[in-house]
């Protein structure tokens, strides 16, 4: 589990641009760790982000329907 104010995950952003060898989807905390330096190197040369930090209060929840009566 995460700390407190620690991400629980990364949202790709990157509307479409993307760094070879990293998967352009929403990644876990390990996988940011894992390619942390090259997507801080291209999203400064491209000037674009490519992911934010998920933190657990805005982790989404499942969509529950709701029962008909």
């Amino acid at each position: 589990m995460a700390k407190k104010n620690e991400p629980v995950g990364w949202r790709y952003v990157g509307n479409g641009a993307f760094v070879p060898g990293v998967p352009a989807r929403d990644l876990t905390p390990a996988e940011m760790q894992e390619h942390a330096e090259i997507i801080s190197a291209q999203s400064s040369l491209i000037g674009v982000p490519l992911y934010e930090a998920i933190y657990a209060d805005q982790a989404e929840q499942p969509v529950v329907a709701e029962e008909k009566q």
